[in-house]
Formats: structure tokens, sequence, C-alpha cells
């Protein structure tokens, strides 16, 4: 992603940023702060999977899109 490109957060996303985080802060047990840390790390690789996924699922797509076309113009 280029330094040009920023991904902005919809009104709904931020105001969930902002929910949970007050709800952080208010924790005062480590233990939770671990809990909530290892389902950060966990939701974050899911997303990181998922985005893979879309990207290769619309690469193979547009592949088969491409190879279809040049069949076509043969």
């Amino acid at each position: 992603m280029s330094k040009a490109t920023k991904i902005q957060l919809d009104l709904a996303q931020q105001f969930t940023i902002e929910r949970i985080s007050r709800a952080i802060e208010e924790v005062e047990s480590p233990e939770e702060i671990r809990a909530i840390a290892k389902e950060f790390l966990i939701n974050w690789q899911l997303q990181k999977a998922a985005t893979n996924w879309v990207i290769n699922h619309a690469s193979q797509v547009v592949r088969e899109q491409l190879r279809k076309h040049s069949e076509a113009s043969s």
C-alpha cells in the first residue's frame, strides 16, 4: 500500500474503537489485559487470513477471466 493510500474507518468503527478503548482503560487486572491481548491477536490473524483469502480469490477470478478473454480472442 502506498503512502498516499489511507484506509478510512466509518463512524460505527470509530465508535467501536472508542467504546472498547474505554472498557480497556477500566480493566485493572493483568489477567484480563492478557486475555484481551490474546483475543486481539487471534482476531488480527484471522482478519489477515481473511484478507489474504479475498486477495487470492480475486486474483484467481481475474486470471480466469483473462484466460477466457484470451481464448475468445484467438
